[in-house]
């Protein structure tokens, strides 16, 4: 009882060796140009911007049309950060938000939170919504524009596929990530 001997077959009067040498070919090419396609769109795409990068002037109205999905109540006090780090934003930026309701603040460490569940703020004592943009994509026209939002007992990730139409930026559709509660 040694290994079985496998007769060789044929098809068409080709032999087995030959079929599999022309598909090995075929599966080699189909995999060279998967990945070319893969890092061509790869090195195209733009970059995510990095945590340690500070806002530019050229995105600020597109972060502005964002964070103000948001700031629309007045019984909560908003703070607004840049990045995975929660960095400060520029004050001239923050300038927009300035004189008006409700009260927006652009120093994340102008929070606190009481039992790991509420958040206020430390200045006013009112409740607090955190609101962060851990990343931001911008083409042309479009942008893609990821955001972080804590308040007391929950929170959320969503994703802003940002549209500029007549030199205003406006949501085309939005994308909750994940959402967390602590009740």
């Amino acid at each position: 009882m040694g290994t079985p001997k496998f007769k060789r077959s044929s098809m068409h009067g080709q032999s087995c060796s030959h079929w599999l040498g022309i598909i090995h070919a075929r599966m080699s090419f189909i995999l060279f140009l998967l990945s070319m396609i893969l890092t061509l769109n790869a090195a195209a795409a733009p970059p995510t911007t990095n945590t340690n990068t500070v806002l530019l002037v050229a995105h600020y109205d597109l972060v502005e049309a964002v964070f103000r999905q948001y700031v629309t109540d007045d019984k909560y006090v908003y703070h607004l950060s840049f990045g995975t780090n929660y960095s400060t934003l520029p004050a001239d930026f923050m300038g927009r938000f300035g004189g008006q309701h409700p009260i927006v603040r652009g120093t994340p460490e102008g929070i606190i939170v009481v039992s790991n569940k509420f958040v206020f703020d430390k200045m006013t004592h009112k409740e607090a919504i955190g609101l962060s943009i851990q990343g931001l994509r911008v083409t042309g026209d479009t942008a893609e524009v990821h955001v972080v939002y804590f308040a007391s007992g929950t929170g959320n990730s969503t994703v802003f596929y940002m549209v500029r139409d007549a030199g205003k930026w406006k949501v085309k559709d939005r994308k909750a990530e994940w959402v967390a509660d602590s009740f």
